[in-house]
């Protein structure tokens, strides 16, 4: 985050939301936060229409992964989160870090005073918190949210998610992963995630679970539509969304958000707004197909000695800026 007291929200603008969201406000759309938790008593937070909370690090996490591990199949570990048990009513606010709590500001806030908001109005707000701190990269905690990430990404796809948010990752590729983004698929549960942020510029790779076919791997832009710096790149993103200095109006300092959890949030309020236009239900390939109608490479340029060229190479950002076609 950067620091700036008053700062416009350009991202905004750049999608023409005063407009679109006169009409649309991603209403009956359930949208699933899989993130580090939400803090309470943040007035931009209150009209979120939330749904269950579930902290799954403050339950026995370690008792839920024995049980689900017991399971022998995808089908009977989604049957057992789809029922209805003790730990599913948990409902426990808690985001030391604001993380959490910022990519819910971005796709449903309201600041104090209105003048901010999170792009939808109506979507019903699941936070699935699954770790605390999410610059803890203590090797025991990946491992906990390695195992954690697939378990919340079930609970979606079995309780009728529409859309889940995940602005993380994990350092590897696992089998309980990979089956539960494959049973997200099977269910029309469509999963946004960040493609992730690297140092070392043009970094040609993307992170898990965006690196998976079937979700869409979101990177950043600037301003300009010109690729962030830092966002990881490459043919496995598939769209980029504003990244670049986004007000956290959560906070009263008037910080500024950056890099690709961030635009995972903006992507996953623009994506409720085309679903709700959509009658509210899609598959993974109807979605992206709807996307594809007005997608755009990113198309800016620069002069270098005297000579117009591409800012940057399309290779490094998927199907280019994610817009809107209505």
């Amino acid at each position: 985050m950067s620091n700036s007291n008053t700062v416009k929200n350009w991202a905004w603008d750049f999608h023409d939301l005063d407009t679109r969201t006169q009409k649309y406000t991603g209403k009956d759309i359930k949208i699933a936060i899989i993130d580090s938790g939400y803090a309470p008593g943040i007035p931009a937070l209150e009209k979120i229409k939330r749904s269950d909370s579930i902290d799954f690090t403050g339950m026995d996490s370690l008792k839920l992964i024995r049980q689900l591990e017991t399971l022998s199949s995808t089908e009977a570990r989604l049957d057992f989160l789809r029922n209805a048990q003790p730990w599913s009513k948990v409902n426990y606010d808690g985001d030391n870090k604001y993380h959490g709590s910022n990519i819910a500001s971005i796709i449903g806030g309201t600041d104090a005073d209105g003048a901010q908001r999170g792009i939808t109005s109506e979507s019903k707000i699941h936070i699935l918190k699954i770790y605390n701190d999410p610059q803890d990269n203590s090797i025991s905690e990946e491992r906990k949210v390695s195992k954690l990430l697939p378990i919340a990404i079930l609970w979606a796809a079995a309780n009728g998610i529409h859309l889940v948010n995940v602005s993380m990752k994990v350092g590897h590729c696992s089998i309980p992963l990979h089956e539960a983004v494959k049973a997200a698929y099977l269910n029309n549960t469509i999963l946004i995630c960040a493609a992730g942020n690297s140092p070392s510029p043009g970094n040609m790779s993307v992170e898990y679970p965006a690196a998976f076919q079937k979700t869409l791997a979101i990177g950043a832009h600037m301003e300009d539509g010109s690729i962030k710096p830092g966002t990881d790149s490459g043919t496995l993103v598939d769209f980029l969304a504003p990244g670049h200095n986004i007000p956290s109006f959560i906070d009263p300092q008037g910080m500024t958000l950056n890099h690709t959890s961030y635009a995972t949030a903006f992507a996953t309020g623009l994506i409720a707004l085309l679903l709700e236009d959509m009658g509210g239900k899609a598959s993974y390939h109807e979605l992206k197909k709807r996307l594809l109608l007005k997608e755009r490479k990113p198309t800016v340029l620069e002069k270098v000695a005297g000579i117009t060229r591409l800012k940057i190479d399309p290779i490094y950002a998927g199907y280019g800026l994610l817009k809107l076609d209505f």
